[in-house]
């Protein structure tokens, strides 16, 4: 008789560890790991080089926007740097510029680097030069660093200081060399599809300084469709 109730105990356990495993099995096969959608990606043309031919080549490209679809295209960025002399508030609401309008804000970038070495040219006034060499690369450092910080592309920031390495010595008088923390931040490894990844959730800088009313969403400018996108759409 204890011989039977034992056998009896025994294969409960057995039965109850049968079960468990197989359940164990099947909430392995229920929650299977599913790999992210691919990003959305900037398609657009950069220089090839870091002098002003190449820069000036660049806007020979077919996608290149006609000259006045660029004017006034850093208005909201300087108008924030108006109103605000805070640093972060600046960065945020450059990188705010740039989620709204990527594909703007590229040719807006380059676009004032070309019209900085024009004007150059032209003005021979060091104080009126200096001025407007600041100026540029405030909002050309911003918008690059928002496009690092969204896209993990570090072509803007690289394109901005090597060329304010090469005006600095004609407009300052003196060379620029890189500091070991710009070093570091141009060390990230280049990415050209990109991530795009929204701001965290708090007060949009724009709306704060009244560049953008408040019952008014943020327009986004779409990027051309990469040959992924065109794949999958067919």
């Amino acid at each position: 008789m204890k011989l039977r109730n034992f056998r009896q105990k025994n294969d409960i356990l057995l039965l109850l560890g049968a079960l468990l495993a197989a359940c164990t099995s099947i909430q392995s096969v229920q929650a299977p790991v599913v790999p992210p959608e691919p990003a959305p990606v900037l398609d657009l043309p950069h220089p090839q080089g870091f002098g002003i031919t190449e820069l000036k080549a660049l806007f020979l490209d077919p996608k290149a926007p006609e000259p006045a679809q660029v004017v006034g295209c850093a208005d909201a960025f300087k108008e924030l740097s108006r109103k605000t002399q805070l640093r972060d508030e600046i960065r945020a609401g450059a990188r705010e510029l740039v989620i709204e309008k990527p594909v703007l804000s590229h040719w807006c970038f380059y676009s004032k680097l070309l019209e900085l070495d024009e004007a150059l040219r032209k003005n021979g006034i060091i104080e009126d030069r200096q001025q407007m060499t600041l100026a540029t690369f405030n909002f050309a450092i911003a918008t690059a660093r928002a496009f690092q910080l969204e896209f993990k592309d570090s072509r803007y920031l690289r394109w901005a200081i090597q060329r304010y390495r090469a005006i600095s010595p004609i407009v300052f008088q003196r060379r620029v060399e890189l500091t070991p923390e710009a070093t570091a931040e141009l060390a990230v490894i280049e990415n050209p599809f990109g991530i795009w990844k929204p701001l965290p959730e708090r007060q949009s800088i724009l709306k704060k300084y009244g560049l953008r009313e408040e019952d008014q969403p943020a327009k986004v400018d779409r990027a051309p469709a990469t040959a992924i996108e065109e794949r999958k759409s067919q």
